[in-house]
């Protein structure tokens, strides 16, 4: 969520406890990334930003890796999506 730039906060926007994020990382470059509840992330950041949210409010968050073979086949497909 470091690299978040030009969002708007959703009017409205109110944060359900019951939401999980699912990060990922990626064993290659070992960056992380979010890859199931980008939007509510930015919404719940902007939201804790202008004090709507407490700073102390428990995300669920699943984590892992990304299995190494997925990472190939992505690579191996993607021009194919330009």
């Amino acid at each position: 969520m470091g690299d978040l730039r030009g969002v708007e906060p959703t009017a409205g926007f109110c944060w359900n406890p019951a939401w999980l994020l699912i990060a990922a990382r990626d064993p290659e470059t070992g960056v992380g990334v979010l890859i199931d509840g980008n939007e509510r992330a930015s919404q719940f950041q902007l939201a804790v930003a202008r004090g709507a949210i407490a700073p102390e409010e428990i995300v669920r968050t699943i984590t892992g890796d990304l299995n190494l073979l997925a990472v190939r086949v992505g690579k191996a497909v993607s021009p194919l999506w330009r």
